[in-house]
Parts: C-alpha cells; sequence; structure tokens
C-alpha cells in the first residue's frame, strides 16, 4: 500500500509541473536527443550539438527509444513514480517514503 500513495503522490506531482510547468534546464535536450533518435536511429556521434560529441555518453541508451514511443513528458512522469514506489518497496519509514515522495515529484521541474 505504501508504493501505491507514494507512486500517486509522485505522479501527481511530477505531471502538474511537466505539463502546467515551465520546461526544465534540460527539456531541449531531452526533445533533440528525442528527435535524433526518432530520425537516424541510434549514432554514436552528432555533429549538430554544438562542436560534435559523442550521442550517448552523459545520456541513457534507453530512455530515448521509449521516450519516441510514449512522448518524453509521460515516461519521464511514469519514471518518477516508479522510482518512488521502488523507494517505498524498499523503506518502511513512512515519513521518508513521504518526503522522496514529494521531492522526487518536485523533481520533475528541472527537466533532466
Amino acid at each position: 500500500m505504501r508504493q501505491a500513495g507514494a507512486c500517486a503522490v509522485t505522479l501527481a506531482i511530477a505531471s502538474v509541473l511537466l505539463w502546467l510547468g515551465p520546461p526544465g534546464a534540460d527539456t531541449a535536450a531531452h526533445v533533440y536527443q528525442r528527435w535524433l533518435y526518432m530520425h537516424h536511429g541510434f549514432v554514436s556521434w552528432d555533429n549538430y550539438w554544438y562542436g560534435g560529441r559523442y550521442v550517448f555518453v552523459t545520456y541513457s541508451w534507453l530512455y530515448y527509444p521509449v521516450a519516441a514511443v510514449t512522448g518524453i513528458k509521460i515516461l519521464a512522469a511514469v519514471s518518477l513514480a516508479a522510482a518512488s514506489a521502488a523507494f517505498a518497496y524498499y523503506v518502511s519509514y513512512l515519513p521518508a517514503v513521504a518526503a522522496f515522495a514529494v521531492v522526487w515529484g518536485a523533481y520533475a521541474v528541472s527537466g533532466a
């Protein structure tokens, strides 16, 4: 039951922030990376990112294929909620679970 409550709190906060709040600092990077994956698939080098860079050095190999199907905001909200539910599964101290659920939901505002 702790897991469902933590998941619901995090999902609610993250959803409000993602759809009604300002875009986060990394949002543009995520939109671009998703676009790059959707148009070119997995590539190792990208000349269009500033002076060029290896694409998946700092970003997940799994995030953008899934984001190409679900969308960035939905995937972000579900990922945050799943992390909160996992934390609640392993931690039995209710104040810690509640704090994690609120803080992790608010983390959506960073766009990371």
